[in-house]
């Protein structure tokens, strides 16, 4: 396992190396306790229990820890400035993590500073480190479809992408499983819509676009059996193995 995180990599593998992960150190991640479920909790007016709502999930904190090895006081110096300075200005970076399950990934921010201890003045010290992730979905391998049946690989729903290839006359419009986003903008030939559907964005060759569709539903794969894509036939859906 490799866990990659701003320039450092974190090794779970056996052999040499500077930033190792502890055998089961890894919490957070999928199928290893990812994120809560948050719902509003309505008391039944003289009556036993709560009214019915909707659950969400939440957020949520991957953590992992391991051993920090070096060579000399200068380089362990070195490797726990290293460790400090990630995500330290508080902006987002990209968690990857490269398993037997395959490469996965999520957009984080530190959930607080490492922890680093050292045990061996200039070898060796322990780390533990903890990153926050607003969003509940974990992202695998991006899968690309033309019209018909569309599918993916995770346990959660996907909200796909698309991507329209002119001549394309308007209006024309992109639909999964009775939901629908339809485009009032006309192609060109060699011109391309690229589509958000997640947050209603189109942009016509690379530029942002605005007012050019009259119905923006978020375009949903469901995991488990396929559903079905329709669109003009340049159009192609692409869908992201989704986790939680």
């Amino acid at each position: 396992m490799q866990i990659r995180l701003g320039d450092i990599t974190f090794s779970g593998d056996a052999g040499p190396t500077r930033f190792s992960v502890s055998r089961d150190a890894l919490q957070g991640w999928i199928g290893k306790g990812g994120p809560g479920v948050r719902r509003n909790d309505s008391p039944r007016p003289l009556g036993h229990g709560s009214q019915k709502q909707r659950g969400y999930r939440t957020g949520r904190v991957v953590t992992w820890s391991g051993d920090i090895e070096t060579d000399s006081p200068a380089e362990q110096d070195h490797a726990l400035a290293q460790l400090s300075g990630v995500l330290a200005d508080g902006q987002f970076g990209r968690l990857t993590i490269e398993s037997e399950f395959g490469t996965h990934w999520c957009d984080v921010q530190l959930d607080d500073e490492p922890e680093v201890h050292r045990e061996v003045y200039g070898t060796i010290a322990t780390y533990s480190i903890g990153v926050w992730c607003p969003d509940p979905e974990v992202f695998g391998e991006t899968h690309t479809f033309e019209p018909g049946p569309v599918y993916h690989y995770g346990n959660f729903r996907a909200v796909a992408d698309a991507v329209v290839t002119g001549p394309q006359s308007a209006p024309y419009t992109l639909a999964v499983a009775g939901r629908q986003f339809v485009v009032t903008q006309a192609l060109s030939s060699g011109q391309t819509h690229t589509i958000d559907t997640a947050n209603a964005r189109i942009r016509r060759g690379g530029v942002l676009q605005s007012g050019v569709f009259s119905k923006a539903q978020s375009l949903i794969v469901s995991p488990g059996a396929a559903s079905t894509f329709t669109g003009p036939s340049t159009a192609v859906l692409k869908v992201r193995d989704t986790f939680v």
